[in-house]
Formats: C-alpha cells, sequence, structure tokens
C-alpha cells in the first residue's frame, strides 16, 4: 500500500495522468508480495509514442529511483507487449499478475485480453518446467545446500510460485484455496502448502532485515541471528541456527 502510494503520487507529479497511458504493477509488486527490499516492475502502456509522453514516463521512473525503490520498467504499446509475452516466458509471467494503477484502464483490460487469448497454456508450462530444471541444476551444489537460497534454491518460494503460475494460466485458480476447490490439490495439500509459503515468506522478511539489503542467502554469518529473531531455541544437541536448518 505504501508503495503504491509512493508510484501513484509519483505518476500524478510527472503528469502521466494526464497521458493517453495505464501504469500496471507486474511480477510480485503486480500481486501484491512486497519484501523489505524487493524491487519493483512498472509497466506503462502506451497507444503510441511522442517526445511529451517519453520525457514524462522518464521523470517517472528516475523520480522513483530517488526516492529509494529499485525499479524495473518498461514502456510498450498493446501490439509489442503481446509479441514481447510470445517472445519471453519472464515477460509473460510477470504479465500474468499484471495489477492496474493509474491511467487509460480500459487500455490495460484491452492488453490483458489479448494476452489471456494468445497464451498458449502447454508451451508456458513447458516452459516453466525448463526453467525450474535449469535453476534446481545451478540452485543444487554444495555451497546453496549448506547455505540455501529461500527463494530460488529446490523447495523455496519460487518452486511454489511456478506451481500457482501453471495453475493459474490453466484456470484452476489464484491461490491454495481456489485450486483445491477446483479439484487440482486435496485441501489437506492446499493447508500444507499455504503453511510453507508463510514459512518461507517470514523467513525471508527477517532475512531482509537483518541483513538491511536485498539477501535470499541463508549465509552462516546470519543463520544464527535469523534463528534466535524467528524465535528457535536449543533443542536437546542442537543449537537455534541447527534446528533452523
Amino acid at each position: 500500500a505504501a508503495v503504491d502510494r509512493f508510484v501513484l503520487e509519483t505518476a500524478h507529479a510527472c503528469g502521466l495522468d494526464e497521458l493517453e497511458l495505464a501504469v500496471a504493477a507486474v511480477g510480485g509488486y503486480g500481486r501484491s508480495e512486497m519484501f523489505p527490499y524487493s524491487d519493483i516492475d512498472v509497466l506503462v502502456l502506451v497507444r503510441s509514442y511522442n517526445d511529451k509522453l517519453k520525457a514524462a514516463v522518464e521523470a517517472f521512473v528516475t523520480d522513483l529511483w530517488e526516492l529509494g525503490l529499485a525499479v524495473g520498467s518498461a514502456v510498450r504499446t498493446s501490439d509489442e507487449m503481446i509479441a514481447a509475452c510470445k517472445e519471453d516466458i519472464s515477460v509473460a509471467t510477470a504479465f500474468m499478475e499484471a495489477r492496474f494503477l493509474l491511467g487509460d484502464k480500459r487500455l490495460f483490460e484491452e492488453t490483458h485480453a489479448r494476452y489471456r487469448k494468445t497464451l498458449d497454456k502447454r508451451v508456458f508450462f513447458r516452459s516453466k518446467m525448463l526453467e525450474m530444471r535449469q535453476r534446481h541444476q545451478r540452485y543444487d551444489e554444495t555451497p546453496y545446500a549448506l547455505e540455501p537460497n529461500v527463494k530460488e534454491s529446490p523447495g523455496g518460494l519460487r518452486d511454489l510460485q511456478v506451481f500457482l503460475w501453471c495453475a493459474r494460466c490453466a484456470r484452476f485458480g489464484k491461490n491454495w484455496k481456489e485450486l483445491a476447490q477446483s479439484g487440482l490439490i486435496t485441501e489437506t495439500e492446499a493447508w500444507h502448502l499455504a503453511e510453507c509459503h508463510h514459512f518461507l515468506r517470514d523467513i525471508r522478511i527477517r532475512l531482509h532485515l537483518l541483513r538491511k539489503r536485498h539477501e535470499d542467502r541463508l549465509i552462516f554469518d546470519v543463520q544464527t541471528a535469523l534463528a534466535e529473531n524467528a524465535g528457535y531455541k536449543k533443542i536437546g544437541a542442537l543449537r537455534p541456527r541447527e534446528a533452523l536448518m
């Protein structure tokens, strides 16, 4: 909510609400899942380009950086957005969770409707599975086993997100409860997955706050402080850090 307020106020100050464009949050910011040092991904959809629009958007992005936000931004027409989604699975995934913020809502809704019609579910699934296998190979080496990345390592947040993205693409639902209601998973599985999701998000938030920066890896130097911060106690021969890990 705080980031939305900053983005909207900055957009108004730069005159974006007076131009023919739509500002949308995409990716993690789009699904409203923010962490203390998360970057934010912002999409600006335009009907056409002109010098006034380019200058206003450039000022908008610059002002967000000056506020201390790490911003990933893209400016595209509707046709360019559809083409980018077909060419790049990461762009297609981020746009799946797009959330309208400001401007021409009809432009945003028309573009997102076109995107949903052109999204090939089988291609999306195969691409995400390939992407996941490649990520697992990269993060499954010994250093990452001892100092896992809570987001990218096997069993981390990204794996849960891939499950949700594929289910959402196939219209089974947008969250664990909806997936259970659709029959894709059981109520018990939905409960366990939601608990795991909550645990990993909790650990990632604490990790960001302890390191005072964007940090997703449970390095040795932070494991003890993180375990104590999360309330872990000595269990038999296990120290708090060992109990957490």
